[in-house]
């Protein structure tokens, strides 16, 4: 079965972030994978039952072969553990606080297995084993990254991926990405898309702020607080400005690494540590960011977009629930603190004209106890604040999803 799909993928430094038009609804889907990979071996060690796969979803367990010419040599037919099912394994990896993503082999993989098994969320129901799906890549770059690279990785993206399910619900189904062109887009440069436009029903609608946005006096700036970078674009008479455009390193991930370090000085986590030291072991609460904002931070996030007062626990082994509030919050705090800081520097400097200043990203709700009491900025609608970490997948996928039918119309 030979299918198209269109998707925008974020590759993210905690998680990739990928975001399709379901065929059934015209809707926009959106899902994370975490951005953790780990060598795999050839064949599954069955633990599990059939009827517990059905049971998670396709982007959870996930033991694939990929073969593809886009990766090194000695790694273009290869098996991999990727996203949580990575977790713990030998010889396991994550992004590097400023690992380059355009030539970072473990992105590349993360990224065409999350189209992959963005078609099979598409076409999970469907019982043939192989799908071929055609792509029109819609992706990105941090700015600098960008300006130095320009679509070069695309091009070496091109042409087709076998990627194999060995596990999970999507177990013995092969999927073949074809990447027939597309365009690598600048991070933060692009994330206002998803503040002006929506698509429902496979129609593109506005939403409240898109007069705001696409007027043709519109002076603004959007900065896309990621995991690694915060970007920044300033748009003059609704126009990008690529010079003072920009990304700086200051990123959430150095914020949760120094949570992760709080976790273990912990008192209460005293004891398991001396234990673990005992017996000649090392062991950690928490294996990976992502798993640790999934577990502690976003459901403290949530009481406070409810407006409730945010707590935050954290737990390891037989100590459950330890309350981890206050540092929590002072980082939180630190990380807000230093984006308002920024948010100051480029506004008064290289933004001057500039009557809003947008704020997305995953970094939004990290920081979000502290941004919503900022009275100068704005933040994604309530509504939709929840999909403030796939704000860029989503504006990819617009975009993409404008240029094809705009290439259609003209044809």
């Amino acid at each position: 079965m030979t299918y198209s799909l269109i998707t925008g993928l974020d590759t993210g430094n905690t998680s990739t972030k990928t975001s399709y038009i379901d065929s059934n609804t015209g809707n926009i889907v959106s899902f994370p994978i975490p951005s953790v990979i780990a060598p795999a071996p050839t064949s599954v060690i069955e633990l599990h039952t059939e009827a517990s796969n059905h049971k998670i979803n396709p982007e959870e367990m996930l033991h694939v072969y990929i073969e593809t010419n886009s990766l090194e040599q000695h790694l273009r037919k290869s098996y991999f553990y990727v996203g949580q099912y990575a977790i713990d394994k030998e010889g396991m990896e994550q992004p590097k606080i400023h690992t380059d993503k355009h030539n970072s082999s473990l992105h590349k993989i993360v990224s065409l297995t999350s189209l992959a098994v963005a078609a099979l969320k598409d076409n999970i129901a469907n019982t043939e084993s192989e799908l071929e799906v055609e792509i029109n890549y819609s992706g990105g770059l941090p700015i600098e990254e960008h300006k130095k690279v320009g679509q070069k990785p695309l091009e070496e993206l091109k042409g087709k991926h076998k990627v194999k399910f060995l596990d999970g619900p999507a177990k013995g189904k092969t999927v073949t990405l074809n990447i027939t062109g597309g365009k690598l887009r600048v991070e933060g440069a692009t994330s206002g898309v998803s503040l002006s436009f929506d698509i429902q029903s496979n129609e593109l609608t506005a939403t409240k702020d898109q007069s705001l946005l696409t007027s043709s006096g519109a002076n603004y700036i959007v900065a896309d607080l990621g995991a690694g970078t915060l970007d920044e674009a300033l748009y003059e008479n609704s126009q990008l400005n690529k010079v003072a455009s920009r990304n700086v390193n200051l990123g959430t991930n150095t914020y949760v690494d120094t949570l992760l370090e709080k976790v273990l000085e912990l008192p209460d986590f005293q004891s398991i540590i001396e234990s673990l030291k005992a017996n000649n072991q090392v062991g950690k609460p928490y294996r990976t960011r992502e798993e640790f904002m999934k577990q502690v931070i976003y459901p403290g996030v949530k009481l406070a977009v409810e407006g409730k007062t945010p707590k935050f626990t954290v737990s390891w082994g037989r100590k459950r629930n330890v309350d981890f509030t206050a540092q929590t919050l002072e980082v939180m705090e630190a990380y807000a603190s230093d984006v308002m800081k920024e948010v100051d520097a480029y506004w008064s400097v290289k933004g001057v004209n500039a009557e809003h200043f947008y704020l997305v990203g995953g970094g939004v709700l990290f920081g979000y106890e502290f941004f919503k009491n900022e009275e100068d900025i704005k933040l994604p609608d309530a509504s939709i604040i929840w999909e403030s970490p796939f704000i860029t997948s989503r504006a990819y996928l617009i975009a993409n999803y404008f240029e094809q039918n705009l290439a259609s119309a003209v044809n």
